[in-house]
């Protein structure tokens, strides 16, 4: 019996949104710098991540959670 690996993908999750690696083929620093460089993903500039960061979870998925500086207010 063969026995196959297989590298797992990784998700970072924003809040309640999932985002697909926006570059799988390279390192977790270089895909995160391009993550934060996305307009829509503005929120996350400020944050810093590390790969041990990452969750395997039983679909063969590293979760990377985000995390959400709080918003600023007056009052």
């Amino acid at each position: 019996m063969a026995m196959t690996i297989s590298n797992p993908s990784r998700v970072f999750v924003i809040g309640a949104t999932r985002v697909a690696d926006p570059a799988p083929n390279q390192n977790f620093a270089d895909a995160y710098a391009l993550l934060q460089m996305q307009p829509n993903y503005a929120v996350i500039r400020h944050t810093m991540m590390h790969e041990a960061d990452g969750v395997l979870n039983d679909k063969n998925e590293l979760i990377y959670t985000v995390p959400l500086i709080p918003a600023k207010h007056n009052g």
